[in-house]
């Protein structure tokens, strides 16, 4: 494990251990058998999410939905389904508790463009924190996913929210491995095995 993963796998620890709906099971591998008990955030956590959106989207968003329940003298009941990166943006589904559960939470477009479904009814809180998460998905429109910096929407061989230099960065390292790409030699069943 890098120093990267380190800090990433610490940073979620840390996010999970402080924000108890987000705390998931622990298995023995990252490369675990799906439990169909358990929540898409729970069998497979924060998907294509980078330490910076942690901690400049994730970490104040769970702070303002925590918030929001002390506002109202509830404990938080909330339910992560999953949390995911999908056409540059966040992505944050969840039910507001275990007795309304939402299945469908959206439907995603060629291109970003999509319906977004928010649990929200007579029930304040669940506007409230709907609310907050559509904020924060907003905002990671504009928040460099490499270094935080304000950042948009680039077509790269994915879509991908980056700041004006981590851009240019990107375009550097697709550049340099399409060189290398074009000097490979190419690989051919007869030069690996004698036959």
């Amino acid at each position: 494990m890098d120093n990267k993963e380190k800090e990433y796998e610490e940073y979620d620890t840390m996010l999970q251990e402080k924000y108890p709906i987000l705390k998931r099971p622990k298995f023995k591998s990252k490369f675990h058998e799906w439990d169909n008990n358990l929540t898409i955030y729970e069998n497979w956590g924060f998907e294509g999410i980078s330490l910076i959106w942690l901690k400049l989207l994730i970490e104040p968003m769970m702070q303002e939905i925590y918030k929001c329940y002390e506002e109202h003298g509830e404990e938080p009941g909330l339910i992560v389904e999953q949390c995911k990166e999908k056409w540059s943006a966040l992505k944050f589904y969840f039910s507001i508790d275990k007795n309304h559960r939402q299945a469908i939470h959206g439907i995603d477009g060629i291109g970003g463009e999509g319906i977004r479904l928010y649990p929200s009814d007579d029930n304040t809180i669940a506007s409230e924190i709907s609310d907050i998460v559509k904020r924060y998905e907003r905002k990671s429109l504009e928040v460099c996913c490499h270094c935080g910096s304000k950042g948009e929407t680039r077509p790269l061989r994915w879509r991908i929210v980056l700041c004006d230099d981590c851009y240019e960065e990107q375009l550097e390292k697709i550049k340099k491995y399409e060189e290398e790409k074009k000097n490979r030699k190419p690989i051919f069943k007869k030069d690996i095995i004698d036959e």
